[in-house]
């Protein structure tokens, strides 16, 4: 049978009016591997032309333009066979262009040998907007689960872009979740060249830390384990509050306050030749006031001759990031003497 229609009404239609489960139009394929039971086909046009069109137009928002049901095989099936063409392309204006749902199975399936299996594209950077959602009422539910040997993926190709982006806004939420056992990694990082593998920053003003590491179990085993060097800015204790426990510059001075070693962050000046008073001004602290630091001066020895001399060093804080440092002979009668010392600083 042809039906042709060159005016705005279908050519065919067919209505099912009954309560009952049977189909107003039904097409049956029993045998071969190709062909079809209903084929749509769109030749010409473009926006919303379409081969096989379904609406749903229920007051109730929970009908269904199209419905796929299946025992073991594929309710709804889409193959592209064109290097741009899409098997199942949806779109939508303020809700779901693609949505799947199931209470032991799996909503949504795709499957490629060279390309993605399934690909959800957003062509707008506003609140909400994404190509890929999914939701899970169920209090320890997934909303996007992957499962292979590289389950999730998330490329980014632009200059500030994000492969994978989560986020959590109850209290006890986390944006992102990594879970290990039996000696595999939750969380892994990787990166080549000047890439960072791993970078965390906290924009608000709360007092929580940027990062918290946890030993929840009852082992010895450390909480944090690092291979190579690390560089911070400070070190607190819960015993110890704010106090920073790192110093902040430690060095070792020749006599005629020469730098000998040390952090390298600070400079001497020998007041007077021959005179054992030493000017330290720290480079990075040079608006910090420095009255209150703690500062450890130990004499290493004096000038050359001096067997009998007995060195006390003493050192005060001053501001602009300095601290001066007296040398005292006990055994001479000028008192300030010359001679190499070692210091620590901590800042206050």
């Amino acid at each position: 049978m042809y039906v042709s229609t060159a005016g705005p009404r279908p050519a065919l239609r067919a209505v099912n009016s009954n309560a009952s489960v049977q189909a107003a139009i039904r097409g049956v394929k029993t045998a071969g591997t190709e062909g079809s039971g209903v084929e749509g086909v769109v030749t010409s046009g473009g926006g919303n032309a379409a081969g096989v069109l379904g609406q749903d137009k229920t007051s109730t928002g929970v009908g269904s333009g199209v419905i796929g049901l299946t025992v073991g095989g594929y309710g709804v099936r889409g193959v592209a066979s064109g290097t741009g063409g899409y098997g199942v392309a949806g779109t939508a204006t303020n809700s779901y262009g693609v949505i799947g749902g199931s209470t032991s199975g799996v909503g949504v399936y795709g499957s490629s040998s060279s390309n993605a299996g399934v690909q959800g594209a957003a062509n707008s950077s506003g609140s909400g907007v994404a190509g890929v959602v999914g939701t899970n009422s169920a209090a320890t539910g997934v909303g996007v689960l992957g499962s292979a040997l590289i389950a999730v993926r998330g490329a980014s190709t632009g200059t500030n872009g994000l492969g994978v982006y989560g986020t959590a806004t109850g209290s006890a939420g986390q944006g992102v979740f990594g879970q290990g056992s039996s000696g595999a990694v939750g969380i892994e990082g990787n990166s080549s060249g000047s890439g960072r593998a791993g970078l965390f920053t906290k924009t608000g003003t709360s007092s929580g830390a940027v990062v918290e590491i946890r030993q929840a179990s009852s082992t010895t085993d450390a909480a944090l384990v690092v291979q190579g060097s690390s560089r911070v800015e400070e070190v607190n204790t819960t015993a110890t509050g704010t106090a920073n426990l790192l110093p902040v510059a430690y060095g070792r001075v020749g006599r005629t306050g020469n730098i000998l070693g040390g952090t390298g962050n600070f400079t001497v000046t020998q007041t007077l030749a021959n005179y054992g008073v030493y000017v330290i001004t720290i480079s990075n602290l040079n608006t910090v006031d420095l009255t209150n630091a703690v500062c450890q001066v130990t004499c290493r020895w004096g000038v050359p001759g001096q067997a009998n001399a007995q060195f006390v060093a003493t050192a005060n804080g001053q501001t602009n990031g300095r601290g001066e440092v007296h040398i005292s002979n006990l055994n001479a009668p000028n008192n300030l003497a010359e001679a190499d010392f070692t210091f620590v600083v901590y800042r206050p």
